[in-house]
Parts: C-alpha cells; structure tokens; sequence
C-alpha cells in the first residue's frame, strides 16, 4: 500500500529555476504540499497522515463524488503546545488579563493608586509567564485561582474544539465516520481500568 500512503510536508517557497530539470522527480514520495491537501483524492491515496492543524477549518478535502475523501481518522497521539512557544504564552497572558479587568475583586486591584496596581499587575504577569514555562506535560497544569488561570481546562477546550474542526473535514456531503484515540493519553484513567480488569 506505500503508494497508496501520503504525508503532509510545507509548503515548498523556493523559486524554481531553469536548472531543475523536474520539480516532481525532486519531490520526496508519498508527500503532499499543506496548500494541496484539498486535492489529495486525486492523488489515488487512501490515507493521509497529517498534524490535527492541517485539518481545521476552511478545507474541503472531497472525492470525485462531492463527499468527504475520508471515512475515519485517527488521533495518534494527544496535542500539547510548546511550553517555550513565547507567541502562545503572551496570547495566554493576553487573555488572561482581559480576566482580570473584568473581575473588580482582582488581587492587584488591591494596592492604592494607579501606579500600584499597574506593578502589581506586571509583578503578576511576569509570575504567570513563568509559570506557564514550567508546564511540561498535562500533570503540571495546575489551577491558580488567585491568577485566574484554569489550564487544563483552557486545553481541554482548545483541544476539543481543533478535534471537532478535524471531524468536520469528514461529514461533507453527509456521510457517517469513525473517529479513533490511539494514544492512551487520551483518556488515562480507562486506560487503567482496562489494563486490570480480568481476561475472560
């Protein structure tokens, strides 16, 4: 089936020149440009393995009859952001201080004056950043209701809705799908009732 298997690669930006005699000799098989996924059915491939982002929304990814080019898809493992990605982590803070103008019992609402409040603030900021640095995994997500931060619950939500945007891609034209989580991550504790529950 390898020729029946594609993966998804960047785009390509380089400027093709004279000299390359045949852009697709050059290409590595079985790949497929991010910006081609909508034609991947005439590829004559039957799987597509792709990062959970490349299939949100705005791509319809159909076969020659208008309807979704995938039956199933399955999730290999559990998405977790970067904990050193500095774009994700001052969005995070972002929206965290929106919180906490919103909630006049705010802890730094506190100090006397603006001067005060506006350091606390900073001072609060910069212990949030540092705490979002020392996540690694979903065992040290940890509350802080002080901060206003619910982490485990922010991803289990931003996750959830980069699942539905990936499912989406495969109810076009109405069709049923299968939806499959393969990394035990997914769901920790069944995976220990199944580990010790007695073979029959």
């Amino acid at each position: 089936m390898r020729e029946q298997v594609y993966h998804l690669q960047r785009d390509r930006t380089e400027t093709l020149t004279d000299n390359d005699i045949n852009y697709l000799s050059r290409m590595e098989v079985g790949a497929l440009n991010r910006a081609d996924i909508e034609t991947f059915a005439l590829t004559g491939g039957k799987i597509l393995a792709a990062p959970i982002s490349a299939m949100g929304r705005g791509f319809n990814i159909l076969n020659a009859n208008g309807k979704a080019a995938f039956g199933a898809v399955y999730f290999l493992t559990r998405p977790y952001p970067h904990p050193h990605d500095t774009q994700a982590i001052a969005q995070e803070i972002n929206r965290r201080a929106l919180d906490w103008v919103e909630d006049g019992n705010f802890v730094a609402w506190e100090k006397d004056g603006i001067l005060g409040r506006a350091e606390a603030v900073r001072q609060l900021a910069a212990r949030y950043w540092r705490s979002v640095e020392h996540r690694s995994y979903y065992k040290t997500l940890y509350k802080n209701e002080e901060l206003r931060a619910f982490p485990r619950q922010d991803l289990a939500a931003t996750t959830a809705g980069v699942i539905v945007q990936a499912v989406g891609r495969l109810l076009r034209g109405g069709v049923p799908f299968h939806a499959y989580f393969v990394d035990a991550a997914w769901g920790p504790n069944y995976t220990k009732e199944q580990h010790h529950a007695p073979a029959y």
